[in-house]
């Protein structure tokens, strides 16, 4: 049986895996049709873009206030995530 590798080697092991997978991918973008290619551009350009963004992730107390109200809430309405889906593609009519 293969010793797992220390957290450190592991995470470097794990992020060569990572961009291996991607370019594998981006070497087949070539073949795939011009509207394709576009959407994945602007998709990768805007993963970039906010890139970070979530350390500037800011809420407030009034926020957190709110958030814990409707939680405890008793008559709030859930659904589970296939429904929520549903919902959302036919809102988007996909």
């Amino acid at each position: 049986m293969a010793k797992p590798l220390p957290a450190g080697r592991r995470e470097c092991y794990l992020g060569v895996m990572a961009i291996a997978a991607l370019q594998t991918i981006l070497d087949r973008i070539d073949s795939w049709p011009e509207e394709r290619q576009e959407a994945a551009a602007e998709l990768l350009a805007s993963l970039e873009a906010t890139t970070g963004a979530e350390d500037d992730l800011q809420v407030s107390d009034e926020d957190l206030a709110e958030i814990d109200r409707r939680l405890a809430d008793p008559g709030i309405r859930r659904v589970e995530l296939a429904e929520f889906n549903a919902r959302v593609d036919r809102l988007l009519r996909r």
